[in-house]
């Protein structure tokens, strides 16, 4: 049995093929779309999407995809913000927008970070 082990291995070298599994980062940035749809305005319609998002502990620069302007609560953890170049930590329950145009990078600080956002597109 030690032979077939043996060989297999040296089999998997000369194809090319790793010895060990390789296996792909996970994602560890979830998102629940609770709505999706549009909102009517006095001059017309804009698209609008609610989101739940969940970020593990010890994300580096994380953006979340946006439409727009996006309101985004912390609901759970500590993060920090950083929106077009200044750093802000914020605590759970504080509220903040991005506006369009602006970029905004995300890092969570050793806990699993909860989100709330509203995307408003143009």
């Amino acid at each position: 049995m030690k032979s077939v082990r043996g060989i297999a291995a040296i089999l998997l070298v000369l194809a090319g093929a790793p010895a060990y599994p390789q296996y792909e980062q996970e994602s560890t940035t979830r998102v629940e779309v609770i709505f999706e749809g549009v909102a009517t305005l006095r001059d017309g319609t804009v698209p609008v999407r609610i989101s739940h998002w969940s970020l593990d502990n010890h994300e580096k620069a994380t953006t979340l995809p946006r439409l727009g302007t996006q309101i985004v609560q912390l609901r759970g953890g500590v993060i920090s913000t950083i929106i077009d170049g200044t750093r802000r930590r914020r605590v759970e329950g504080e509220v903040w927008t991005v506006e369009r145009g602006q970029t905004m990078l995300l890092e969570t600080h050793g806990d699993t970070v909860l989100l709330s956002t509203i995307d408003i597109g143009e």
